[in-house]
């Protein structure tokens, strides 16, 4: 069986040592946690995470992978809520605010919603949760930092965020980038968890999932 990875740069392990984003074929990491876990529980790995992407895109490429592949292990890494994804001739563009560009500038200031980008995400995590429930397939579900959670949310999110703490996995009760902060993992120039913190990370998994994840694979 095959463990497939989906996310942004953390997940794809951007400014890892065998980081391949600057050849002519990205290369995602088989350094990140996500890859130990599969290593150390004897699957495949394939990583579709994408540097720089935000969460609708995340979501299409895993209800891609749910309507047209075999059964598998997922492990799915939420991004920022305030990265907005759009199509551009078939190809998906993201515009950050990190980009400080006089477009990425103009968008946020005359466009961008807090509010819809996390009410979004929110629908994102209950969308793709119910759909890999209702397949039975084993999932890992985190996120990079509390952008999902609301200081005042309208009813509909409040009852969105309760169903997304059931199906979310924290790092002692974070999210993974904050989890690397306070535990001053290294990091590379660009912000990066290094291998420090992708090992501690993996362990961190293992020992939540990777019996749950043995019984789905060797059933009794």
């Amino acid at each position: 069986m095959i463990l497939k990875s989906f996310g942004c740069s953390y997940i794809f392990g951007a400014e890892m040592p065998d980081d391949g984003r600057g050849g002519p074929r990205a290369t995602p990491s088989r350094l990140t946690w996500p890859a130990l876990l599969a290593e150390d529980l004897g699957l495949e790995y394939e990583c579709y995470a994408r540097s720089g992407s935000g969460n609708l895109q995340i979501a299409e490429q895993v209800l891609n992978h749910l309507a047209s592949t075999e059964p598998a292990v997922y492990v799915i890494g939420w991004t920022w809520p305030d990265r907005y994804d759009y199509k551009n001739h078939d190809q998906w563009e993201t515009i950050r605010a990190c980009d400080n560009t006089k477009f990425s500038d103009s968008f946020f200031i005359n466009y961008y919603s807090q509010y819809c980008n996390q009410l979004q995400l929110l629908l994102n995590i209950k969308l793709v949760s119910d759909i890999l429930t209702a397949k039975k397939y084993p999932y890992i579900m985190t996120y990079m930092d509390n952008g999902h959670v609301f200081e005042v949310g309208t009813p509909a999110v409040t009852m969105l965020q309760g169903m997304a703490d059931q199906v979310l996995t924290r790092f002692d009760g974070q999210g993974f980038n904050v989890w690397c902060d306070l535990n001053r993992f290294p990091k590379g120039p660009g912000g990066h968890p290094l291998q420090e913190a992708h090992l501690a990370a993996a362990e961190y998994i293992k020992v939540l999932y990777k019996q749950s994840i043995n019984d789905y694979l060797h059933p009794a």
